[in-house]
């Protein structure tokens, strides 16, 4: 089983315009509205200069890469959103089924694109459940 989160399939086109090569305050804004980055963080200058490099490189991988159509996946997948994620469309989400030859479940949290910080219980419980029945 393959776990994804917070991330359109791989064959989707990502329709953001890129922001990895922004400058810092630019950047760290458009974090805080994606709801990734407390302001406690934002006025912390000591924080944002630890934070921001491994944010930046994140949104960069992800801007650079490109999509090779390959054979599908012989793995069930578990993906996960959140439902009032900006940077993430439905569609995009439902695109996984196509990544696979197995099942393929999508779960919607309420939340942004950060939802996994509300709904940690809730997740690791669905990968639990999940992986307990395909055990048995």
């Amino acid at each position: 089983m393959l776990s994804v989160s917070g991330r359109e399939a791989p064959q989707a086109k990502d329709k953001r315009p890129p922001i990895s090569h922004l400058p810092d305050g630019e950047f760290a804004s458009v974090m805080v509205d994606y709801g990734g980055m407390p302001m406690d963080v934002l006025n912390n200058q000591d924080l944002l200069d630890m934070v921001l490099p491994a944010l930046r490189a994140d949104f960069a991988l992800c801007e650079r890469y490109e999509y090779t159509e390959e054979p599908p996946l012989d793995c069930p997948l578990l993906v996960f959103s959140g439902a009032d994620d900006p940077m993430v469309e439905a569609e995009g989400v439902r695109g996984w089924s196509e990544q696979t030859t197995k099942r393929s479940l999508v779960q919607t949290c309420a939340g942004d694109h950060f939802f996994l910080w509300q709904h940690q219980a809730t997740i690791l419980d669905t990968i639990s459940r999940v992986v307990a029945a395909r055990v048995r």
